[in-house]
């Protein structure tokens, strides 16, 4: 296997964002299972991919914070939109792939652009840790396209989990029922 290529039919692919809930990802490796994640997750040195899909950064002390954080961490292999020379471990994020598997272009935000591949691996589930979108921003704006992919990983045959902390897909938690009109 190439270095940096992705490994089919994982166990588990967690997906880790920076919501209050991403404490509860385990953070020793374990046998069949991934964690990617967001950009900033690149700091806590137990990713194995992190995910930059922005083109340009709004504050240079975060590009900059970012760029010294994955350079320390070589384990992990960044993905970006475009081609990023100062990072020494990093990927062009497969997009026509992407774009060839789905046929669509609904990517409000990184984590979406983490799940469509994750669905592409196969894995037998996909995890969310700090995934809450409890920001009235990111509920407002972004949820609904995460729910989204999530709900294409479910059509595929993935189980899909979420915390209890998380706004998105609180139905598939089995403690979390919300059938409206049998409650």
């Amino acid at each position: 296997m190439q270095e940096g290529e992705f490994k089919k039919g994982l166990d588990e692919i967690i997906i880790l964002g920076t919501g209050r809930s991403c404490c509860h990802c385990p953070t020793e490796h374990r046998e069949g299972v991934e964690i990617w994640g967001c950009p900033f997750t690149v700091k806590w040195g137990y990713v194995d991919r992190v995910f930059q899909i922005h083109k340009k950064f709004s504050d240079k002390n975060i590009e900059k914070d970012f760029i010294v954080s994955a350079n320390n961490n070589p384990s992990a292999r960044v993905y970006t939109a475009v081609e990023e020379p100062q990072l020494v471990n990093s990927t062009v994020f497969p997009i026509d792939e992407v774009m060839e598997e789905f046929n669509m272009k609904f990517f409000l935000n990184t984590l979406c652009y983490m799940i469509a591949l994750a669905i592409m691996q196969k894995p037998k589930k996909i995890q969310c840790y700090g995934v809450d979108m409890r920001n009235k921003m990111e509920y407002i704006t972004e949820k609904g396209c995460v729910e989204f992919w999530l709900g294409v990983a479910l059509g595929r045959g993935i189980k899909v989990a979420t915390t209890t902390c998380s706004n998105v897909l609180g139905t598939v938690d089995p403690n979390r029922s919300s059938m409206y009109g049998y409650e």
